[in-house]
């Protein structure tokens, strides 16, 4: 699933005036997956709920998704990029190219976590951390 596919429902219920269903059809379909809605505090859904609106505005622009690998090029210190095996798969075509522009740069990918690994799996996050600046 591409992006503008993944997250076209989304923007369809935040033009609605549906920003709490968009936070979390984003939440349970894209960026963490089923349950994830459940497993956060009030606070933290009013505050998806109430970005709602500059999340639509972001994807309006026609260049929001513009990466300067060039410039990335230039990075000479390590770089870790770290992913879920069940995130749309658009998030990995973007950790790749990324990855491939640093010269340095590291993909580790958590099993079995989606797009907030860190959140999700934070026992194995913080193992992939430690092992990358140990080393």
């Amino acid at each position: 699933m591409e992006v503008r596919e993944a997250i076209g429902p989304v923007l369809e219920l935040i033009e609605r005036g549906d920003a709490d269903t968009a936070a979390r059809d984003f939440m349970e379909n894209i960026a963490v997956g089923p349950g994830a809605w459940e497993m956060m505090s009030q606070e933290e859904r009013g505050s998806l709920a109430a970005l709602a609106h500059t999340f639509a505005g972001e994807q309006l622009d026609p260049a929001w998704a513009e990466l300067d690998l060039d410039a990335l090029g230039g990075i000479s210190f390590p770089v870790l990029f770290t992913q879920g095996d069940q995130s749309p798969p658009f998030f990995s075509k973007v950790t790749a190219q990324l990855a491939e522009s640093i010269r340095n740069a590291e993909v580790r990918t958590l099993p079995g976590a989606g797009h907030v690994p860190h959140l999700t799996h934070p026992a194995e996050y913080l193992a992939i951390i430690s092992r990358f600046v140990g080393g």
